[in-house]
């Protein structure tokens, strides 16, 4: 007998049973009953575990979180080691999820990590998990997610983490655009269905996912998508001013300038556009990598959403995508206006200078 099989009951032709080897529940992890799934795509839980490659953990809970944590602006730079590694500063860099974003981003938390942290322990009540790989190079994503893919997003190193917030450790064989490219892909998502049927992608749900060395042109190619989505993601997330790495506001930059403020606001309009479109196809490229090396071609197609190009400045992921086209691009242009009369406020009051980038006063 075949390992799956399909049987009607003659006498109630609208009933359907169907039947499943328990053999290959047992190649799964914890072995579900994950009886949806192809033949395929449980022959590869036979290859190594990515848990068994590179370090998986989960992160610290603090068990006072109103007093441990803050938003970095809440706090005066001075006391926060953003992008200086002073041990003897109080606020440090925290991975705590956030809302579904890939591949950069969701840098706002500072956590009280003054003198190793000793406040936090002497509670009692905190969890302090895997101390010997804070600040190391991560890759971090947001355990609950209700999309398609993984909200999974390159961190680097300086960061602490946050049980909502696990994390991953690339090392020099298995570097970050091999396995942030693998997480962001269609692929890790199925796998995942069947590993975890919750809305809580834990780090043991990551360690399960089984991996298998890509073709050295596949990886090439890989290498050179994922270093595009950081780098556009970053320069997404680093253009407001939320983020601490913000610089300067993109509609004041020159490549944009026109004669008029909206044939300013078009020009950048056309550039954001052709960002988006270009982060699609790649995206769509690194799924159909992953989905011809996993050989699942029948259970997959590469397509992304337009509403999962996760940046900023597209308003399909931005706002609501039960909107029409020219409700996306109103609320999209009032918002570029908002954040302009922000910026404007923000030299008036001397927290920026139109002839100085970043941060002027901050204290």
């Amino acid at each position: 007998m075949n390992n799956e099989e399909h049987i009607i009951d003659v006498e109630n032709p609208q009933r359907f049973f169907f039947r499943a080897s328990a053999a290959d529940f047992k190649k799964i992890p914890g072995s579900p009953i994950a009886y949806w799934l192809n033949k395929k795509i449980i022959d590869n839980f036979s290859n190594r575990s990515l848990g068994n490659l590179i370090s998986v953990r989960g992160g610290m809970t603090t068990a006072d979180n109103e007093r441990f944590v803050r938003l970095w602006f809440e706090v005066s730079l001075r006391d926060a080691a953003i992008g200086n590694p002073d041990s003897s500063l109080k606020w440090f860099p925290y991975n705590k999820g956030g809302e579904y974003r890939k591949w950069f981003g969701n840098r706002l938390w500072i956590v009280n990590w003054q003198d190793d942290g000793d406040a936090i322990k002497q509670t009692g009540r905190a969890s302090v998990r895997s101390e010997e790989l804070y600040f190391s190079e991560m890759i971090g994503w947001t355990d609950v997610t209700s999309y398609s893919q993984l909200g999974v997003r390159y961190y680097g190193s300086g960061f602490l983490f946050d049980a909502s917030g696990p994390a991953v450790f690339p090392n020099k064989q298995y570097d970050y655009t091999l396995v942030l490219g693998f997480l962001g892909s269609k692929v890790t998502s199925i796998i995942l269905q069947s590993l975890n049927a919750t809305l809580h992608v834990q780090a043991g749900n990551i360690s399960d996912l089984p991996w298998l060395d890509l073709s050295t042109d596949a990886q090439c190619a890989l290498k050179s998508n994922v270093l595009f989505f950081v780098k556009q993601a970053r320069q997404d997330w680093d253009s407001f001013e939320t983020s601490w790495d913000f610089n300067n506001l993109p509609l004041l930059h020159s490549d944009y300038r026109q004669h008029t403020l909206k044939g300013t606001c078009q020009k950048l309009r056309s550039h954001w556009q052709d960002i988006t479109q270009e982060m699609q196809r790649l995206e769509e490229e690194n799924n159909r990598i992953f989905i011809d090396a996993y050989g699942l071609q029948d259970e997959l197609t590469p397509e992304v959403p337009l509403n999962e190009i996760t940046l900023t400045c597209n308003p399909h992921y931005r706002y609501s995508n039960n909107k029409n086209a020219a409700e996306l691009e109103g609320l999209l242009l009032a918002d570029t206006m908002k954040e302009f009369v922000s910026y404007a406020v923000g030299c008036m009051f001397g927290r920026y200078s139109l002839d100085k980038p970043g941060l002027i006063l901050a204290n």
